[in-house]
């Protein structure tokens, strides 16, 4: 084991073994349990051995495997990697029924099915298959439904003869102990698949989370992309992959100042929602539609998009987000509600939303807030896109680039109920994106706003402004006769 490794255990050790000795001292815990535990067991969960029973619930598993009959050293490593796949799949957490749920699986799906092999076979086959794991904080419910739902009818579930970065085959691996310890990671990444969704694009299949289970690292990186290589390997895309990306990325940085595509975000305090024009270098561009669950990536169907996004100066991405708080660091955060491809026809002078991608978890939470009357509901994501557009037509006319309207396209968009009510529809739509980017607006737009409608807002506003002013001075007028009157 290397040397950071070993503190990194010899810390948690201590940190355990002077909790619990002080706990004992004080009498609010009867023993300490044997090293191999206090040694691997996350120290901020450490009491949540003896709650709920959790520790006799782990002693009947021992007595169960009849593992501690081993000899040492094997002993101790066997009981190890068995405690990491019990903790890592609720053995003990503080709610008594994922604690039991825990222990029946391990016992019926784990245990049981060991039974026909020796007690040195049982040993190795839990060493080889758990001891890779690595604990640290609560454990993730996510990853323990995740593994009971495919361990038992497949123990082998997460084996796979993958590639790497370089597209060269790779061996047959058990890629578990990897997925576990990038569970965590990879929810980040993706936060609309779930192990349960209805569409492969939205769910943590096995090979999914398999191919996804390591950051990549990247040869052949420009100075200057450093961050982008740290970016994108995060998304564990290949090394060819990479080379793509890094080509658009390049170019789209030495045509940065031809973008044309310009608006100035608005800020709303009714509308948690709020949108920004992401920055024709901004990394986010590559995996706006991994993160929205859409094909708009790298080798998926609607790649040309990318492709376009970034090498089109007619062309970029939105992105649509909502202010969260962290429950973690109780700071405020944004996440990504949804995003469109956007391009500019200069023929007919439109700006074009070409589809507004949702994930359908989000939908979902959209749909609930309508009936709830939230800020984060389908009305506000109408609104916040009627604010986008007024802003798109403003910003643009006002740097030179003319724009007559905005519009959004109707094929595949969540939002089409929403859009028929509030917008008309254009079939067979003049405006189109002149590339050979694949399109959702070719068919009909809904025409989202106009230059009339624009021009009509800012005279309102300026007149609302003027007429506060003129009041303003009125007011002052009369409170400067009133005090001369006072005198």
């Amino acid at each position: 084991m290397l040397n950071f490794e070993n503190k990194i255990f010899e810390d948690n050790l201590n940190k355990n073994r002077i909790l619990l000795n002080k706990f004992k001292s004080e009498h609010k815990i009867k023993f300490i349990p044997p090293e191999y535990l206090l040694e691997i067991f996350p120290n901020e969960q450490i009491m949540n051995f003896y709650k709920n029973k959790n520790n006799k619930r782990w002693g009947n598993i021992i007595d169960f495997s009849e593992l501690s009959k081993l000899n040492q050293p094997l002993k101790d490593d066997v009981l190890t990697s068995l405690l990491k796949i019990y903790y890592a799949i609720g053995g003990f957490s503080e709610n008594q029924g994922e604690s039991e749920k825990a222990h029946n699986f391990l016992l019926n799906f784990v245990l049981k099915n060991l039974s026909h092999l020796t007690i040195e076979e049982k040993g190795q086959f839990i060493i080889d298959k758990f001891s890779g794991i690595n604990l640290s904080g609560e454990y993730n419910r996510e990853f323990a439904n995740f593994f009971m739902k495919y361990y038992k009818d497949n123990s082998d579930f997460m084996k796979f003869a993958l590639k790497d970065k370089n597209d060269n085959e790779l061996p047959t691996m058990d890629y578990l102990c990897d997925v576990h310890n990038r569970f965590d990671k990879i929810l980040q990444l993706y936060p609309y698949r779930t192990i349960s969704g209805n569409k492969n694009r939205e769910t943590l299949t096995p090979e999914f989370l398999a191919k996804h289970s390591r950051f990549v690292k990247y040869e052949n990186v420009d100075v200057g992309n450093e961050n982008l290589a740290q970016f994108i390997g995060e998304y564990s895309f290949s090394q060819n992959d990479f080379d793509k990306i890094q080509f658009l990325y390049n170019y789209a940085k030495s045509i940065k100042y031809k973008s044309v595509i310009k608006a100035d975000s608005v800020l709303d305090e009714n509308n948690e929602i709020s949108f920004r024009v992401l920055e024709k270098d901004d990394p986010l561009g590559f995996v706006i539609g991994d993160i929205t669950n859409c094909c708009q990536s790298i080798n998926d169907v609607g790649e040309s998009c990318v492709r376009d996004g970034f090498m089109n100066p007619n062309s970029c991405f939105i992105v649509f987000e909502q202010n969260v708080t962290n429950n973690v660091s109780n700071s405020e955060m944004k996440r990504i509600v949804g995003q469109a491809f956007v391009w500019y026809d200069p023929e007919t002078r439109t700006v074009c939303l070409d589809n507004i991608e949702i994930p359908n978890k989000i939908l979902k939470e959209l749909h609930e807030g309508d009936k709830n009357n939230s800020q984060f509901s389908t009305n506000a994501f109408i609104e916040i896109i009627k604010q986008c557009s007024f802003s798109l037509i403003k910003k643009m006319n006002e740097s030179g680039t003319r724009v007559e309207r905005v519009t959004t396209g109707e094929g595949y968009n969540k939002l089409i109920n929403e859009l028929k009510k509030n917008f008309k529809k254009e079939k067979n739509p003049k405006s189109q994106n002149r590339s050979s980017a694949v399109s959702d607006a070719r068919s009909a737009q809904f025409i989202i706003a106009n230059y009339k409608d624009v021009t009509t807002q800012i005279a309102k506003t300026i007149l609302s402004s003027a007429n506060n002013i003129i009041n303003n001075i009125e007011f002052i007028k009369n409170n400067q006769q009133y005090n001369y009157m006072q005198r």
